[in-house]
């Protein structure tokens, strides 16, 4: 009996082990958590309250228009906890007390009855997906004083536009992503820090001002705004960043100031241009930059690059001609692959290493990694390209005549004025500061040579 007495005492403290190792330990901040009607909130060390939940009481009739109470248990309500309101689909419209400076993460996520919100006058700070998926407000109306705006805070809303406060300094990433009806904003000069995607895959979007202070565009800005036909890039901004206009697929304008130095990977690759100038300011382009811009068929690049980097120009099928300036040493990999059209490359440069598959798949192909002579020849190094070297002034090399042919007749013209002493030290060859009967020859073996 005394075993028998012993086992059930054993098997009993066995279970109740089981039991309480199964029920959830409440931490001290869950036993903080007071009810007081539709609310759930909890009383912070400094002595002001937090929302932390908002439910819709099962005897009472479902509130519809939310008003959020100044107090709570004798505190001021300060704060709209992480994800107080989510997910609740009844709720149409909101207003807060002046006491709210602080709207939590996910606060209001999902909220998809919401029509209407008024902020507290005191508002600072607004959190991560506050506001996601809110896609029947038409129209958020900020406070001045408002400071800090939360990744992806309006993410999928439908409003048209957007009025900031000067007072925001900062905006997280991917703030105002998906808003499909999104078409104009102004961001403040007060803004210092500008996450990434901030409009990406906003396909309504046509024009944005940015800051005045700004010096990069971050990477992902614009993604996939389908609908935007041109954009000025501000004076100031000196880079943009990986995938800046990407996907932009009606831009066939943009203006690239001469304070932009860094241009980033895919920065306008599957974009709309038809024409693009790099300023001589440019001297890192990313790789992938116009990848699959299928439009674009003029170029001009920037004096200060010196590498054509890997897909560059990949795939821009109407691209016909290309002038490489003196400043470019090296064409990298597939820099010009599929650009089914090209069939003229007029290189500066004296000296410029081409990847074997720089142009593969183009109108000619470089069979092998070509180091370009140091000679004012310029070596013909795809079957059907033409490789035309240019003087520092872009007129053609040799073309003494200027009928834009380098032939027989620039070689009876230079030695002509090099018996009459009226040739240009422009055609000094052989780089002994004088036009002579040398520089004849080196003009007359360069077309026995080609």
């Amino acid at each position: 009996m005394k075993k028998l007495h012993k086992r059930l005492i054993s098997v009993t403290i066995a279970t109740l082990m089981a039991i309480s190792s199964a029920l959830p330990i409440l931490s001290s901040a869950a036993s903080d958590v007071k009810v007081s009607g539709n609310w759930s909130y909890r009383i912070e060390d400094n002595g002001t309250a937090t929302i932390v939940d908002f439910s819709q009481m099962a005897s009472a009739p479902v509130v519809t228009d939310v008003v959020v109470p100044d107090t709570l248990g004798g505190a001021a309500v300060t704060n709209i906890g992480d994800s107080a309101f989510a997910n609740e689909v009844a709720v149409v419209t909101v207003t807060m007390p002046d006491t709210v400076t602080v709207i939590g993460d996910k606060a209001f996520y999902n909220c998809n009855s919401l029509t209407a919100i008024e902020f507290s006058d005191n508002l600072q700070t607004i959190g991560d997906s506050a506001f996601s998926l809110c896609y029947n407000v038409s129209a958020f109306n900020l406070p001045n004083g408002l400071q800090f705006i939360g990744d992806a805070c309006f993410a999928d809303c439908t409003f048209k536009n957007i009025e900031l406060p000067d007072s925001v300094t900062a905006i997280g990433d991917y703030a105002f992503i998906r808003c499909q009806n999104l078409k104009e904003v102004a961001l403040p000069d007060s803004i210092t820090d500008m996450g990434i995607g901030l409009f990406s895959r906003c396909d309504a979007l046509q024009n944005v001002v940015l800051p005045a202070g700004l010096t990069e565009i971050p990477a992902e800005t614009f993604f996939a705004c389908k609908t935007m036909k041109s954009y000025i890039i501000p004076e100031g901004i000196t880079a943009i960043g990986d995938k800046a206009f990407n996907g932009c697929t009606w831009l066939t304008s943009v203006s690239i100031p001469d304070t932009v130095t860094t241009i980033g990977n895919y920065a306008f690759a599957y974009s709309g241009l038809t024409g693009v100038s790099l300023p001589d300011s440019v001297t890192s382009l990313g790789s992938s930059a116009f990848r699959f811009c299928m439009d674009l068929t003029e170029v001009t690049l920037s004096n200060s690059l010196v590498t054509v980097p890997v897909s560059a120009f990949r795939s821009c099928y109407e691209l016909k001609e290309i002038v490489l300036p003196r400043s470019i040493t090296n064409i990298e990999s597939k820099a010009f692959a599929s650009c089914f059209l090209l069939g003229r490359v007029i290189v500066q440069s004296n000296d410029v290493t081409v990847a074997e598959d720089a142009f593969e798949g183009s109108s000619g192909q470089v069979e092998t990694p070509v180091m370009m002579s140091a000679s004012p020849v310029m070596q013909q190094v795809a079957a059907n390209y033409t490789y035309v070297a240019l003087e520092a002034d872009g007129t053609l090399w040799g073309d003494i005549t200027g009928d834009y042919e380098t032939n027989l007749l620039d070689v009876m013209g230079l030695a002509h004025e090099a018996a009459t002493g009226t040739a240009n030290l422009t055609y000094d060859y052989n780089n002994d500061e004088r036009v002579n009967v040398l520089d004849v020859m080196s003009l007359a073996m360069y077309l026995v040579g080609r």
